[in-house]
């Protein structure tokens, strides 16, 4: 499958053939495509395709690997399109994103400001909101829900340096953000897609996607 996806072999393969609650693939295979770190992952009855920072991508002040969202949204896609007719019953497109921040405080009013709503209850530490907003698609015919989830995030870096002769010198390192997971997925109702219904669909609740991320707040939900 990684093949038919990038056209080229994967750098790393695992196979099981008994999967189990902590090792729930039946194969996994990694290896770079068009920048990214590509990992296809097969569990029983779904296969999921993962995009992350290839290793050797630039990184932003935090020290955080920096991803182009609609690159990486198109890469997807474009790979999707080279499967062949796997009949799904359902289409998914998740796009994780992070925006760093110098503390929780200015995570959470970030996000207060995305949703458009304060919890007015003083100070506080962690948020997390969620809200899921379904929609029609016209051609072919299906509802896709909309989920959109939110949270304040701290990131912790442990590092620890030595020094010949000298005593191990352990550093922390914190770093603040509000992350927004964007989730686009169709609504089982009992059909399969056909190969072509497949592409447009998936093509279609990635533009959806990239419309949602890109303005960050609830209210794209209206359209």
């Amino acid at each position: 499958m990684f093949e038919e996806l990038t056209g080229s072999e994967p750098v790393s393969y695992q196979s099981n053939r008994v999967p189990n609650p902590t090792n729930p693939f039946l194969g996994v295979a990694n290896g770079p495509h068009e920048g990214f770190e590509f990992s296809v992952q097969i569990q029983p009855g779904r296969m999921d395709l993962v995009l992350t920072p290839a290793m050797d991508g630039q990184e932003n002040a935090e020290g955080l690997l920096l991803v182009e969202t609609e690159k990486a949204v198109r890469t997807a896609v474009a790979a999707a399109a080279n499967v062949g007719d796997i009949s799904p019953i359902r289409l998914a497109l998740i796009i994780n994103l992070f925006e760093p921040s110098e503390s929780l405080s200015v995570s959470r009013a970030t996000i207060e400001e995305r949703i458009g709503f304060s919890p007015n209850i003083g100070e506080y530490s962690d948020l997390v909101f969620q809200i899921n907003r379904r929609k029609q698609l016209a051609s072919p015919e299906i509802e896709i829900n909309r989920l959109l989830r939110y949270g304040s995030i701290t990131l912790q870096t442990f590092s620890v340096s030595f020094q010949p002769g000298g005593v191990p010198s352990p550093v922390t390192v914190a770093q603040f953000g509000a992350s927004l997971m964007v989730d686009i997925n169709t609504i089982i109702d009992g059909r399969t897609f056909s190969k072509a219904d497949t592409d447009t669909i998936f093509s279609q609740i990635a533009g959806e996607a990239l419309r949602i991320a890109a303005s960050g707040k609830t209210g794209s939900l209206e359209g």
